[in-house]
Protein backbone atom coordinates (compact mmCIF):
# COMPACT_ATOMS: atom_id res chain seq x y z
CA UNK A 1 0.00 0.00 0.00
CA UNK A 2 2.76 2.44 0.94
CA UNK A 3 4.49 2.19 -2.43
CA UNK A 4 1.84 4.33 -4.15
CA UNK A 5 2.53 7.22 -1.75
CA UNK A 6 6.29 6.86 -1.92
CA UNK A 7 7.15 6.62 -5.61
CA UNK A 8 6.32 8.99 -8.46
CA UNK A 9 5.07 6.77 -11.34
CA UNK A 10 7.24 8.72 -13.80
CA UNK A 11 10.49 8.12 -11.94
CA UNK A 12 13.39 6.21 -13.41
CA UNK A 13 15.55 3.90 -11.31
CA UNK A 14 18.08 6.73 -10.97
CA UNK A 15 15.36 9.10 -9.71
CA UNK A 16 14.34 6.57 -7.08
CA UNK A 17 17.95 6.02 -6.01
CA UNK A 18 18.55 9.77 -5.70
CA UNK A 19 15.39 10.21 -3.62
CA UNK A 20 16.38 7.48 -1.17
CA UNK A 21 19.85 9.02 -0.93
CA UNK A 22 18.26 12.37 -0.06
CA UNK A 23 16.05 10.78 2.63
CA UNK A 24 19.04 8.91 4.06
CA UNK A 25 21.13 12.08 4.23
CA UNK A 26 21.69 13.41 7.75
CA UNK A 27 20.45 16.83 6.59
CA UNK A 28 16.96 15.35 6.17
CA UNK A 29 16.82 14.55 9.89
CA UNK A 30 19.14 17.17 11.42
CA UNK A 31 16.96 20.09 10.35
CA UNK A 32 17.61 23.07 12.69
CA UNK A 33 13.89 23.94 12.67
CA UNK A 34 12.97 20.50 14.07
CA UNK A 35 12.32 21.80 17.58
CA UNK A 36 8.83 20.45 18.32
CA UNK A 37 8.23 17.23 20.23
CA UNK A 38 5.83 14.77 18.60
CA UNK A 39 3.05 14.89 16.02
CA UNK A 40 0.11 12.59 15.52
CA UNK A 41 -2.22 12.66 12.52
CA UNK A 42 -5.28 10.42 12.56
CA UNK A 43 -9.02 10.60 11.93
CA UNK A 44 -10.25 7.75 14.13
CA UNK A 45 -9.23 5.19 16.74
CA UNK A 46 -11.27 2.02 16.36
CA UNK A 47 -9.32 -0.04 18.91
CA UNK A 48 -8.20 2.69 21.35
CA UNK A 49 -4.46 2.23 20.72
CA UNK A 50 -3.88 5.69 19.24
CA UNK A 51 -5.53 7.47 22.17
CA UNK A 52 -3.57 5.32 24.61
CA UNK A 53 -0.29 6.20 22.89
CA UNK A 54 -1.02 9.94 22.78
CA UNK A 55 -1.80 9.87 26.51
CA UNK A 56 1.38 7.89 27.13
CA UNK A 57 3.63 10.43 25.42
CA UNK A 58 1.75 13.41 26.82
CA UNK A 59 3.60 12.49 30.04
CA UNK A 60 6.74 13.89 28.38
CA UNK A 61 5.25 16.85 26.54
CA UNK A 62 1.97 17.51 24.75
CA UNK A 63 1.65 15.57 21.50
CA UNK A 64 0.49 17.84 18.65
CA UNK A 65 -2.63 16.17 17.24
CA UNK A 66 -3.42 17.85 13.91
CA UNK A 67 -5.94 15.28 12.65
CA UNK A 68 -9.58 14.90 13.70
CA UNK A 69 -8.68 12.49 16.50
CA UNK A 70 -7.81 14.34 19.75
CA UNK A 71 -7.28 17.53 17.73
CA UNK A 72 -5.45 20.25 19.64
CA UNK A 73 -3.95 22.34 16.82
CA UNK A 74 -5.13 23.81 13.51
CA UNK A 75 -1.58 24.56 12.36
CA UNK A 76 -1.48 21.86 9.68
CA UNK A 77 -4.37 23.56 7.90
CA UNK A 78 -3.76 27.24 8.71
CA UNK A 79 0.05 27.43 8.51
CA UNK A 80 0.93 24.50 6.23
CA UNK A 81 -2.07 24.34 3.87
CA UNK A 82 -2.56 20.64 4.74
CA UNK A 83 0.95 19.76 3.50
CA UNK A 84 1.62 16.89 5.86
CA UNK A 85 5.27 16.27 5.00
CA UNK A 86 6.27 19.91 5.39
CA UNK A 87 4.37 20.07 8.67
CA UNK A 88 6.14 16.97 9.99
CA UNK A 89 9.53 18.59 9.43
CA UNK A 90 8.91 20.60 12.62
CA UNK A 91 8.90 17.49 14.80
CA UNK A 92 11.52 15.14 16.19
CA UNK A 93 9.04 12.27 16.47
CA UNK A 94 5.92 11.23 14.59
CA UNK A 95 3.53 8.87 16.31
CA UNK A 96 2.32 6.65 13.47
CA UNK A 97 0.27 3.66 14.61
CA UNK A 98 -1.60 1.63 12.01
CA UNK A 99 -5.40 1.17 12.07
CA UNK A 100 -4.85 -2.42 13.12
CA UNK A 101 -1.92 -4.72 13.86
CA UNK A 102 -1.93 -7.53 11.31
CA UNK A 103 1.26 -9.01 9.88
CA UNK A 104 1.79 -7.78 6.31
CA UNK A 105 -0.48 -4.74 6.72
CA UNK A 106 1.91 -1.79 6.39
CA UNK A 107 0.59 1.52 5.09
CA UNK A 108 2.35 4.79 4.29
CA UNK A 109 2.41 5.98 7.93
CA UNK A 110 5.91 4.87 8.92
CA UNK A 111 7.33 5.84 5.51
CA UNK A 112 5.86 9.36 5.74
CA UNK A 113 7.67 9.85 9.04
CA UNK A 114 10.95 8.73 7.51
CA UNK A 115 10.47 10.85 4.38
CA UNK A 116 9.89 13.91 6.58
CA UNK A 117 12.96 13.18 8.70
CA UNK A 118 11.05 12.30 11.89
CA UNK A 119 11.82 9.36 14.14
CA UNK A 120 8.80 7.07 13.64
CA UNK A 121 7.07 5.77 16.77
CA UNK A 122 5.21 2.86 15.21
CA UNK A 123 2.64 0.25 16.15
CA UNK A 124 1.42 -2.40 13.74
CA UNK A 125 2.37 -5.34 11.52
CA UNK A 126 1.71 -7.68 14.47
CA UNK A 127 5.16 -6.84 15.91
CA UNK A 128 6.92 -8.32 12.86
CA UNK A 129 9.71 -6.31 11.26
CA UNK A 130 8.51 -3.48 8.99
CA UNK A 131 9.61 -3.98 5.36
CA UNK A 132 12.88 -5.61 6.54
CA UNK A 133 14.36 -5.77 3.03
CA UNK A 134 14.15 -1.98 2.80
CA UNK A 135 14.13 -0.37 6.25
CA UNK A 136 16.72 -0.24 9.00
CA UNK A 137 14.70 -1.47 11.99
CA UNK A 138 17.07 0.29 14.42
CA UNK A 139 15.94 3.69 13.08
CA UNK A 140 12.31 3.01 14.10
CA UNK A 141 10.86 3.02 17.62
CA UNK A 142 8.23 0.31 18.11
CA UNK A 143 5.37 0.10 20.57
CA UNK A 144 4.26 -3.27 21.89
CA UNK A 145 2.08 -4.09 24.88
CA UNK A 146 5.19 -5.27 26.72
CA UNK A 147 7.52 -2.29 26.20
CA UNK A 148 5.50 0.74 27.35
CA UNK A 149 7.83 1.95 30.11
CA UNK A 150 10.95 1.22 28.06
CA UNK A 151 9.60 3.10 25.03
CA UNK A 152 8.58 6.17 27.06
CA UNK A 153 12.03 6.21 28.67
CA UNK A 154 13.71 6.01 25.25
CA UNK A 155 11.62 8.84 23.77
CA UNK A 156 12.24 10.94 26.89
CA UNK A 157 15.99 10.37 26.58
CA UNK A 158 16.08 11.24 22.86
CA UNK A 159 14.01 14.38 23.43
CA UNK A 160 15.89 15.65 26.49
CA UNK A 161 19.45 14.73 25.46
CA UNK A 162 20.79 16.40 22.32
CA UNK A 163 23.74 13.97 22.37
CA UNK A 164 21.44 10.93 22.41
CA UNK A 165 19.21 12.42 19.70
CA UNK A 166 22.11 13.25 17.39
CA UNK A 167 23.56 9.76 17.86
CA UNK A 168 20.19 8.15 17.02
CA UNK A 169 19.61 10.13 13.83
CA UNK A 170 23.03 9.12 12.47
CA UNK A 171 21.32 5.84 11.55
CA UNK A 172 20.16 5.78 7.96
CA UNK A 173 16.52 4.67 7.79
CA UNK A 174 16.86 2.93 4.41
CA UNK A 175 19.16 -0.02 3.80
CA UNK A 176 21.84 0.30 1.13
CA UNK A 177 19.98 -1.90 -1.37
CA UNK A 178 16.55 -0.29 -0.77
CA UNK A 179 16.34 1.30 -4.23
CA UNK A 180 16.98 -2.07 -5.90
CA UNK A 181 14.32 -3.81 -3.80
CA UNK A 182 11.70 -1.09 -4.35
CA UNK A 183 12.44 -0.96 -8.08
CA UNK A 184 11.98 -4.73 -8.34
CA UNK A 185 8.64 -4.45 -6.51
CA UNK A 186 7.56 -1.76 -8.97
CA UNK A 187 8.52 -3.91 -11.96
CA UNK A 188 6.55 -6.86 -10.55
CA UNK A 189 3.54 -4.63 -9.88
CA UNK A 190 3.68 -3.17 -13.39
CA UNK A 191 3.84 -6.68 -14.89
CA UNK A 192 0.83 -7.83 -12.83
CA UNK A 193 -1.20 -4.81 -13.90
CA UNK A 194 -0.24 -5.34 -17.55
CA UNK A 195 -1.22 -9.03 -17.33
CA UNK A 196 -4.57 -8.13 -15.74
CA UNK A 197 -5.28 -5.59 -18.47
CA UNK A 198 -4.72 -8.28 -21.11
CA UNK A 199 -7.15 -10.76 -19.51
Amino acid sequence: MWIFNFVDPHWSYEDLKAYIHQINSLENRANKDRACFMSHLARHDANGTRTKLVELFNQIEQVSCAGKLLNNTDELKTAFNDNKRTYLRKFRFNLCPENTSVEGYVTEKCLESIMSGCIPVYWGNDSAEIEPEILNQNAILRYTENNEAELVAKVRELYSSETAYQAFIQQKPFKENAADVIWEKLQQLEKRLTDLARE
